[in-house]
């Protein structure tokens, strides 16, 4: 089996299945942190941007940094190392490719928008309503179902390019 199928399935399975009231907390966190490791796969950053790493950084979620950095740190995805890093401030935010932020930290979303927004990070978020207000990706959930949402506008600001695979599968904003 190739791996864009596996992927493939992953996310139908995540998206189209999975669904929220029958699950734990930590499964979603789980499957969260799964589809986030993925997502570095479909995008392509700029290439004063490109480095021999991916840094992912997580801010406001212990759980889902602990899952990426058991799972993931030091991996490789396309060819580059894979490092997750536990941001204990929006602040921190520069030198990452990807910053997830927490629902326990969306009130900090403003802030840290504002010192990402037009550069090459992909902001994932999982609080309702941040889809539209900036993240370039936002968990939701649909039906009791995850689903997640891909503000292309957002995208094209950070100057990263999605997959078309990617965005087949997202709710597109």
């Amino acid at each position: 089996m190739n791996k864009s199928l596996k992927f493939s399935i992953i996310f139908l399975f995540a998206i189209g299945t999975f669904t929220t009231g029958q699950a734990q907390t930590g499964t979603v966190k789980e499957v969260q942190s799964v589809m986030l490791f993925s997502f570095l796969k479909y995008f392509e950053w700029p290439a004063q941007f490109k480095d021999d790493h991916f840094v992912i950084g997580v801010y406001g979620d212990n759980d889902v940094h602990e899952i990426l950095d058991k799972r993931y740190h030091n991996s490789m995805r396309s060819g580059k190392k894979v490092l997750i890093k536990n941001l204990s401030g929006y602040q921190e935010a520069h030198g990452c490719h990807m910053v997830y932020i927490g629902k326990s930290k969306s009130k900090d979303f403003d802030k840290l928008k504002g010192i990402i927004d037009r550069k090459p990070i992909l902001l994932v978020s999982n609080t309702k309503g941040l889809g539209t207000k900036g993240s370039g990706i936002n968990f939701k959930e649909v039906d009791n179902k995850i689903h997640f949402e891909l503000n292309t506008d957002v995208i094209a600001q950070s100057k990263l390019k999605v997959s078309s695979r990617l965005a087949n599968l997202a709710i597109l904003l």
